[in-house]
């Protein structure tokens, strides 16, 4: 038994929307194996996914964002330890000629970033990258560690269909702890976090820019969105762009951290 803890795909911030997603972080890690993202890179990567994995309007909005902003090398791990995992069980289309694609479609995507270097062979940094996932998601059923189990509630409640969901959800955010804590309703125009007067929630930092990052509401969803700052918005220690939240997370701003917490709206009475 390993003492490896089990793993969701909420832990990767996704749900049933987003899930296809996940089969894409290997040839994001490929594209990322330099440091940087070449162009061909990018366009290889969104075409791949786009033709051959079928993602979503929520898993190509987290694609993009991982191309922006390189995942940390655990989040890496952790996707790849899911993937594994869904594919042995079997588990909604993946399954290992998926993997196989998908080590395929990132091979296909390094040869693009060279060019007519191509002719050469991969660069060493991602040739040293495609080895080690080949090795890991065509590893023996009885190596995996990991076994998948149900998400969260609110992403149970995603499964089964949220456009169709009534129950309209609330999204909170909490600062500060203790006596000083706060709970601030998200309004339909969103909140800001920043360090001017126009922020919502005002943090008092250098690192801080006037306008930072916003939370808001899209379709009775919830995301974080970075305004451009130069240090940057983190969700759950990861860096972002637009990322959505389901529930739990923490955002990071400057040296601030608040909690996104998601509930039912109360029902108004006529």
């Amino acid at each position: 038994m390993s003492n490896e803890p089990e793993l969701t795909l909420a832990d990767l911030g996704m749900d049933a929307l987003s899930s296809r997603a996940l089969a894409t972080l290997p040839l994001v890690q490929v594209a990322w194996a330099d440091g940087t993202i070449q162009a061909k890179e990018r366009e290889r990567v969104l075409r791949a996914a786009d033709e051959a994995l079928g993602l979503g309007e929520e898993g190509a909005r987290l694609l993009q964002d991982w191309l922006l902003h390189r995942p940390s090398d655990a989040y890496f791990a952790a996707g790849r330890r899911l993937l594994r995992s869904f594919a042995v069980t079997p588990r909604s289309g993946f399954d290992e000629p998926l993997l196989r694609k998908v080590l395929a479609l990132a091979e296909e995507a390094a040869k693009a970033a060279r060019g007519w270097l191509s002719w050469f062979g991969i660069g060493a940094a991602e040739r040293r990258v495609i080895e080690s996932l080949r090795a890991e998601l065509t590893a023996q059923s009885g190596q995996i560690a990991v076994q998948p189990k149900a998400s969260s509630a609110h992403s149970a409640t995603m499964m089964a269909g949220d456009d169709d969901d009534d129950r309209a959800m609330v999204g909170v955010l909490i600062v500060g702890e203790g006596d000083a804590r706060r709970k601030l309703a998200i309004p339909a125009d969103g909140l800001i976090l920043g360090s001017g007067p126009k922020a919502n929630i005002v943090l008092n930092a250098r690192d801080v820019a006037p306008e930072h990052a916003r939370v808001f509401e899209r379709r009775r969803r919830f995301y974080v969105l970075d305004l451009g700052s130069k240090t940057g918005t983190f969700v759950r220690g990861e860096r972002v762009g637009e990322r959505r939240v389901l529930g739990g997370e923490t955002i990071t701003v400057g040296g601030t951290t608040v909690v996104f917490k998601m509930g039912r709206r109360e029902p108004t009475n006529a």
